[in-house]
């Protein structure tokens, strides 16, 4: 990074005309979102900002609302026939996590019944090795690569050391999921592979953290 500018949080009402100033005044050619709270407003904007000759490269908007909400996320796999594991807004498996959520905040393991589920779906677990899949696709939704790795140590959700890999199931799997949903620039998507194949789990529709 060359430089930064500290900006309003996002919920803040100047946070936007504070980004176009900082935009206009630097001349900047390209924008790439990276934060989840943001994304469906840099989607909705991209058109205005393309007039002052910035593209912000991120995927439609409706894109973006299916893959930043873990139940609507659950259901586009099974749309595109992708596995994934069992998903429910019920509390019925041990795993409870934020509908909309970023890292491992919110996260828990609860045998609970009586948590209250406003917000949040239960999950069965996965075993077996994690991957995250960094993908870059063009404006037409054509992959130029997909890169899976192993997410050798995580740090409060994040992966902080990784291993390349080749996977031609995840690989094809995912050119599957492209075929049916738009997606645009860097992207990445989780899934688990043990000796029952594959399960996808979440795509984050940005640049990975």
């Amino acid at each position: 990074s060359d430089y930064y500018f500290k900006i309003p949080k996002a919920e803040d009402s100047k946070l936007w005309v504070d980004l176009t100033r900082i935009i206009r005044e630097n001349n900047i050619d390209f924008v790439l979102p990276s934060f989840d709270g943001t994304l469906e407003e840099w989607s909705e904007k991209k058109e205005c900002f393309r007039k002052e000759n910035t593209e912000v490269i991120i995927s439609p908007k409706e894109t973006i609302k299916l893959f930043t909400d873990k139940w609507l996320t659950y259901n586009a796999f099974r749309e595109a026939g992708l596995p994934s594991p069992k998903t429910s807004r019920k509390k019925k498996y041990s795993l409870v996590k934020p509908r909309k959520g970023r890292g491992s905040k919110g996260i828990k393991i609860t045998d609970n019944d009586l948590v209250n589920m406003d917000g949040y779906v239960s999950q069965e677990i996965l075993e077996g090795q994690e991957l995250t899949v960094d993908c870059l696709f063009d404006k037409e939704g054509i992959p130029i690569y997909i890169i899976p790795r192993m997410r050798l140590k995580i740090i409060d959700g994040k992966s902080v050391d990784g291993k390349i890999v080749k996977n031609e199931l995840v690989v094809s799997l995912i050119k599957k999921l492209a075929e049916k949903y738009h997606f645009i620039g860097p992207i990445n998507i989780q899934c688990f592979i043990n000796s029952d194949g594959v399960s996808f789990i979440e795509v984050n529709p940005r640049i990975g953290g």
